[in-house]
């Protein structure tokens, strides 16, 4: 633990402790700060008024907020020469700590990869709080992934071209298609080579997919390796299913970005009832007034009936009940407007010829697809009902969203390099633009994103539509760990693609 300044005003000799005690669960939470110039500070506990750490799915970087107990300015106003103070150049950086505390002696502990969190960030902004009187300041720090804050600031001269390991022609004497890269392999380079961000051994290599196609990038002058790794992204197609992916951390302990297939994602979810998959985290339950009848069905999303478990489908008595929620279907114009057939025109530098992909831009082709990929490998297996509702409109081909790109030069031009600009585009829009639901619950640090959650009800009707639709297995997009004093709590995100059984909806003859 990082040393404590000391200060009269705040009176931290009574103060030390880090542990806090939230919902019956007690936690060590260590919050330091770091300026590289004096001595590091930890920030007691108790003044810790409210805490926020938020993961998004689209959005690899962690992030949040931190508003802390600042009575008479007390942690720099002080003659201490080692005393803390702000920098203010972005190198500011404040690393948070939290683990649950479990009683001893315990035979089955919790997973540190999936509980614990030791995350390191930089500050980017800060804010006075109003307050009636020095006394009862408060100061508010915004922060994000440290490894972030360094890519936004670094601008470098890199290139597929000059990257490749393997080629040891000059750049010069290459042709278009050697100075290309797979594009996962030119990201990987990108992130852990001396030239590019020199992140050494921080890929997960079993979650790494190398996609479909090559590409030739050379960075911009004005770009920042953040640039730089957006870039990549957007023109990476997975070399399975040619299916979109998903670039992210493993966990908050072990710092390797992992670039997965969405495709694996579900078929890590589970689709047997009784043996949910290892990417299935909990299982929540509506909080509701049991039927008379006592009315029950099999559960709607795979259930483990071992809940001791803390890494599978991890039920804790008080901590997955829903109370209160807000549930959304597909908005009507995201409907509209994504799930449409987009072909794709191209022109070819090579031919001097216009060329269109249709077929597997097809909006019946994706939905297809959308169902073979995704959906089939959900609970009720290959029965699942993808939500993806299409009128004769979108059908007959009425409503359609042409896009255009160049053909890459080269012998390496295939339809894998322009299916992001249609296929992916309609994927990203049934995933991400579906059924929504959020909801607050008892916190635990074990949530995270890029898990599915099984959500069911204890008592229901399998005939009940409105139950196959909101119950099931949700992909998590969001999540939120927020402390206000002694209370922790998580606000949860996801999305829903499927639904458990027909929904009855008349597509044909409906324009």
């Amino acid at each position: 633990m990082a040393d404590v300044n000391e200060n009269k005003q705040t009176n931290i000799d009574s103060e030390q402790k880090t542990e806090k005690v939230a919902n019956s669960q007690l936690f060590n939470v260590i919050i330091s700060l770091d300026n590289h110039s004096s001595k590091k500070y930890t920030i007691p506990a108790a003044h810790i008024i409210e805490l926020v750490v938020e993961e998004d799915i689209l959005h690899w970087p962690y992030r949040g907020y931190l508003i802390y107990a600042n009575r008479y300015e007390g942690i720099e106003r002080n003659l201490d020469p080692e005393v803390w103070f702000y920098r203010m150049d972005a190198r500011d950086d404040i690393n948070i700590e939290i683990k649950a505390i479990q009683d001893e002696p315990m035979n089955n502990p919790f997973p540190p990869e999936t509980w614990d969190m030791n995350l390191e960030f930089s500050i980017y902004d800060t804010e006075d709080l109003p307050s009636t009187n020095i006394t009862t300041k408060l100061k508010k720090i915004y922060f994000w992934d440290k490894r972030y804050q360094m890519m936004m600031d670094k601008k470098i001269f890199w290139s597929t071209a000059t990257a490749q390991t393997e080629n040891t022609k000059p750049a010069y004497l290459m042709t278009d298609a050697e100075r290309s890269m797979l594009t996962g392999d030119a990201l990987k380079q990108l992130l852990t080579a001396p030239e590019g961000a020199n992140y050494p051994d921080s890929i997960d290599e079993e979650n790494w997919d190398r996609g479909a196609s090559t590409f030739l990038y050379t960075s911009p002058a004005q770009s920042t390796i953040n640039d730089d790794i957006e870039e990549l992204l957007s023109n990476h197609l997975s070399s399975e299913n040619d299916d979109i992916v998903i670039f992210k951390y493993k966990n908050r302990i072990e710092k390797k970005w992992q670039l997965i297939p969405m495709n694996k994602f579900f078929i890590n979810a589970g689709s047997s009832p009784e043996t949910p998959g290892i990417w299935q985290l909990e299982h929540f339950f509506f909080e509701d007034i049991e039927s008379e009848e006592g009315l029950t069905t099999p559960y709607r999303a795979p259930y483990k009936t071992d809940d001791l478990g803390f890494e599978v489908d991890i039920k804790i008595a008080g901590w997955n009940k829903i109370d209160t929620y807000e549930f959304t279907d597909m908005s009507g114009i995201d409907n509209t407007k994504a799930l449409v057939s987009k072909p794709v025109y191209s022109y070819s530098f090579n031919t001097g010829r216009f060329g269109l992909d249709y077929e597997q831009n097809e909006i019946e082709k994706v939905k297809q697809d959308f169902k073979t990929i995704y959906t089939d490998k959900l609970l009720p297996a290959e029965k699942a009902v993808p939500i993806f509702t299409l009128n004769d409109t979108k059908k007959q081909q009425i409503n359609i969203d042409p896009g255009f790109t160049f053909a890459r030069v080269g012998r390496q031009d295939t339809i894998q390099k322009r299916l992001l600009q249609g296929k992916c585009k309609i994927l990203f829009g049934g995933l991400f633009l579906n059924e929504f639901i959020k909801f607050r619950v008892i916190g635990s640090p074990h949530r995270t994103v890029g898990k599915f959650i099984g959500i069911d009800r204890k008592t229901s009707d399998e005939n009940m539509k409105f139950d196959n639709k909101i119950c099931g297995q949700w992909f998590v997009t969001n999540v939120r760990h927020i402390w206000n004093h002694n209370r922790y709590v998580n606000d949860i995100c996801a999305v829903k693609v499927h639904m458990y059984s027909d929904s009855g909806i008349v597509e044909e003859g409906i324009s």
